[in-house]
């Protein structure tokens, strides 16, 4: 493994510990970037008590930003332990109807939510999902990639930008990557705010079909642990 790419763990972080944050470090830290966040800016985060929420909740906060996350009603009040501002109970609750005027919202959800996500934002303000699918601007961002990716990324993307662009908004999709230094700033955030990952559950490797499926439910509270042997 290149060297450039990793960090060391949380000094007060257990390994399993320490296995649930660097996806979600790495994506938040890098949302947050391409939405150029300010403070003071109000972020909507669909699904925000999931493996993803978990961590990029207090990180958000702690960037300045008023969150708002959507969960099912049993979910209430991890989101509040989280830090969260405002609490959308999805089973009951229609956040179209409730929310208004975000500078930014992180879609975890995919294209089934991002006609609704679009709605709560006030003109001028950024989408990026998680999810959705790729658009022109990533695929403008890899000098690796050949012509006819790019021109299949942009067309992929065209109904989402042609979308924003109507209302005077953005969209943009994120694939993560690697990055040792972001994981070596999120490792001082953490141990100086006093922050661990919430855990959802954690299966053997012999499980590992379990583990997927109960992810797929979208319903886990934290991050979903896979057991590779019985060491910590």
């Amino acid at each position: 493994m290149d060297a450039a790419i990793v960090a060391k763990k949380p000094v007060k972080f257990s390994f399993r510990e320490a296995a649930a944050v660097p996806l979600s470090a790495l994506t938040v830290v890098q949302a947050l970037a391409i939405l150029d966040v300010q403070q003071g800016g109000k972020v909507f985060i669909s699904g925000g008590t999931g493996g993803f929420g978990q961590i990029a909740v207090p990180y958000a906060k702690s960037q300045g930003l008023f969150v708002t996350v959507s969960g099912s009603r049993s979910a209430r009040a991890l989101a509040e332990r989280l830090g969260a501002d405002e609490f959308i109970d999805y089973t009951t609750q229609d956040y179209t109807e409730i929310l208004a005027d975000y500078d930014y919202v992180i879609d975890t959800r995919g294209v089934s939510e991002i006609f609704k996500q679009m709605k709560i934002l006030k003109s001028g303000g950024k989408l990026l999902s998680l999810n959705a699918g790729p658009n022109a601007r990533f695929a403008s961002q890899s000098a690796d990639w050949s012509t006819g990716k790019r021109i299949l990324f942009a067309l992929l993307g065209a109904p989402f930008d042609g979308l924003a662009k109507s209302q005077s908004k953005s969209y943009d999709f994120i694939y993560v990557q690697p990055n040792g230094k972001q994981l070596a700033a999120f490792t001082k955030y953490l141990e100086e705010a006093n922050i661990k990952p919430v855990i959802d559950s954690v299966y053997p490797f012999d499980q590992v079909n379990a583990a997927i499926a109960k992810i797929a439910t979208g319903h886990s509270q934290g991050k979903v642990i896979l057991k590779v042997d019985d060491e910590e």
